[in-house]
């Protein structure tokens, strides 16, 4: 069974200027799925896919803070931690905690907290 790793972001912007932000963050660029819903980011020969989600809360992992979610699939035979998926979706993270302006939430699995970054407002960038 595969695994995944998922990056929840909450943002007040549509899908496609989410996907541009993470873009002009970290510089790796998305397609637009045919279905419209849905952006894709390819990277080398991992993919990870960004959509609006209906995830419900479980425990301290409060999926409905969070807009959207960056998710990618790792195969069940490798260790999810060392994956190409794993540095993928930290970069981006890591990128989106850097700028404190959308809060996120990284996860392994839908159930194991790896990280979690809150926003900040201008006044606390500004200091």
């Amino acid at each position: 069974m595969p695994r995944s790793i998922d990056l929840f972001v909450h943002a007040p912007l549509d899908l496609g200027e989410m996907a541009a932000e993470i873009t002009r963050l970290t510089g790796l660029p998305f397609a637009e799925a045919a279905d419209r819903t849905r952006m894709v980011l390819d990277a080398g020969d991992t993919t990870a896919v960004l959509a609006e989600h209906d995830f419900i809360d479980d425990r301290d992992l409060l999926f409905s803070r969070y807009r959207y979610v960056l998710t990618a699939t790792v195969a069940s035979d490798r260790s999810i931690n060392d994956s190409p998926q794993a540095v993928l979706l930290r970069q981006v993270f890591s990128a989106l905690k850097a700028d404190q302006r959308f809060p996120s939430l990284l996860v392994f699995d839908l159930q194991h907290l790896v990280e979690r970054a809150d926003a900040t407002t201008p006044q606390e960038r500004a200091q």
